[in-house]
């Protein structure tokens, strides 16, 4: 997740686009607390799910329908407003701001693509939804 960020704004340096030493450390905080919350909501959501009695798949499926909204709202939030960043004066913010936004929205790709298919587990493909011993 991370070097998929330093990917995207290593390719958007070389269009342009300030970076400065701020930007890695800066962007690493955010994409870890924005990553770890997405996945409480997705995780929480599915286990609430589950412990109503739907499978694994049906709560993948549902947990994303409802929480996943919440979660893009959120994403699309908070990286328009570190984006809007770019227009301050000061050149820390200027660069960090839209790179930020970048890592928000490869966190927020990374929790709803990535984390719903970690979530099956091995008793799921038997159509067994109990907890193993």
């Amino acid at each position: 997740m991370h070097r998929t960020s330093q990917g995207v704004i290593s390719g958007l340096a070389e269009l342009g686009m300030p970076v400065n030493m701020q930007t890695i450390v800066l962007m690493s905080a955010v994409m870890i607390g924005a990553g770890v919350d997405y996945a409480v909501f997705l995780i929480s959501r599915y286990h609430d799910y589950v412990k109503n009695g739907e499978t694994s798949d049906q709560a993948v499926k549902h947990g994303l329908m409802s929480i996943g909204k919440v979660i893009a709202a959120s994403a699309a939030t908070v990286a328009v407003t570190f984006f809007t960043m770019v227009f301050t004066e000061l050149e820390v913010f200027s660069s960090v701001g839209p790179a930020i936004s970048v890592s928000i929205i490869v966190s927020f790709l990374a929790a709803v693509t990535l984390l719903p298919p970690s979530s099956y587990s091995p008793g799921d493909a038997a159509g067994s939804n109990h907890d193993p011993p």
